[in-house]
């Protein structure tokens, strides 16, 4: 087998920035930051500590809005339960939708069955 067909270039993309640290680099005494990588199609034990010029500024973006959330007693609180009634609105619908669907479907068949080329003309045998 040649090398290249074992290289998967999903190996080499950021999936996500999932933590971050600085340390002190020991040989320049400069502190660095490392971000926690989490690579496209490995698993999350796969994660290493990158640089942050070998990564897009898009996924350190990303991260850095999520990880600098307000504290817990700053944050707005929703109204979950506005959101549950919407999401059972929208659910309801859709049930109403396939119901009416599949009626359709059914009358169809029958209105084919029975000579007419549409089920809402009714029959039309001749």
């Amino acid at each position: 087998m040649d090398e290249d067909e074992l290289f998967n270039p999903d190996y080499v993309e950021v999936d996500r920035v999932i933590d971050m640290k600085t340390s002190t680099d020991a040989a320049a005494g400069e502190e660095t930051t490392l971000y926690l990588v989490k690579w496209r199609s490995l698993q999350y034990d796969e994660c290493t500590w990158e640089l942050a010029q070998d990564i897009d500024t898009e996924k350190i973006e990303a991260f850095l809005r999520v990880k600098d959330l307000p504290p817990e007693n700053e944050r707005k609180v929703r109204n979950v339960w506005c959101s549950f009634s919407v999401l059972l609105h929208v659910i309801e619908q859709f049930c109403t939708v396939l119901v009416l669907e599949e009626e359709e479907e059914s009358a169809l068949g029958r209105g084919l069955l029975c000579g007419s080329s549409s089920p809402f003309l009714g029959s039309q045998r001749g």
